[in-house]
This record gives structure tokens, C-alpha cells and sequence, in this order.
């Protein structure tokens, strides 16, 4: 698999990542005890355990409903014509509940990997 493959993966989950934590936003503006940080320190771990659960949720349904669209890109890796099934989607929707900025920034990283491979190439052309 090359670099463009992982690029290509690691901006389809970030993509997912930033629309679950759109959705969650949004279910949290609507259920004021999710909402607010709680005084009580049982209470907040109980709304961040509701959150994860919730995050998780939203990105295995995202990851369920967009199964086809996201197969051609998983399929390098899987090697596998079939859909990813629920299996992959509870995976993806894992992966995609914990933060877009993780996504992002390892989309940074591999973006400067190439860039360096490229000056590397056209340094090796030169000579």
C-alpha cells in the first residue's frame, strides 16, 4: 500500500470523525444533562461514559450507512468485494468517535512524509 492510500484513508476518517462530532454536538445541545460538565464527579463519569457510547454509536451508523461508499478505499487493505459489514463499521465507528484533531493531525504527518519523499525524488533526478 503507498502513501496515497494511507492519505487517502486517514482523510476518509477524519472526514467521519468531524461528522460524528458534529452530531454529537448536536444531540448534546439537545439533552442539557450531556451538555454541561457535572459537579458531581459520579455524575461526569457517567455523561463522558454517555458520550464515548454516543460517539461510537453515531460512527458505526455513519460508517454503516456510507458501507459502500468507503469500500473502495478499504479494499486495498482488506482485499475484499463485499461490503464492510457490521464488523467494520463498529471498527470504523470506534476509530471515528474519538477525535477529528488525532485524524487531522496524522493527516499532517503523512502529508509531510510525502512532500519530503517527493524533494527526495527530485533530488535524486537531479544528480
Amino acid at each position: 500500500m503507498g502513501t496515497v492510500d494511507i492519505t487517502s484513508i486517514i482523510a476518509l476518517l477524519g472526514a467521519m470523525s468531524l461528522s460524528v462530532e458534529r452530531v454529537v454536538e448536536i444531540i448534546k445541545s439537545m439533552i442539557p444533562f450531556l451538555a454541561h460538565p457535572q459537579q458531581d464527579a459520579n455524575q461526569e463519569r457517567w455523561r463522558r461514559f454517555f458520550l464515548y457510547l454516543l460517539s461510537t454509536t453515531v460512527g458505526t451508523l455513519i460508517a454503516y450507512i456510507a458501507q459502500e461508499q468507503i469500500q473502495p478505499l478499504l479494499s486495498g487493505i482488506f482485499q475484499t468485494p463485499s461490503v464492510i459489514g457490521l464488523p467494520g463499521c463498529i471498527i470504523l465507528g470506534l476509530l471515528t468517535s474519538g477525535s477529528s484533531g488525532f485524524w487531522n493531525q496524522s493527516l499532517s504527518i503523512v502529508e509531510e512524509i510525502r512532500k519530503a519523499k517527493k524533494l527526495e525524488v527530485k533530488k535524486l533526478q537531479t544528480t
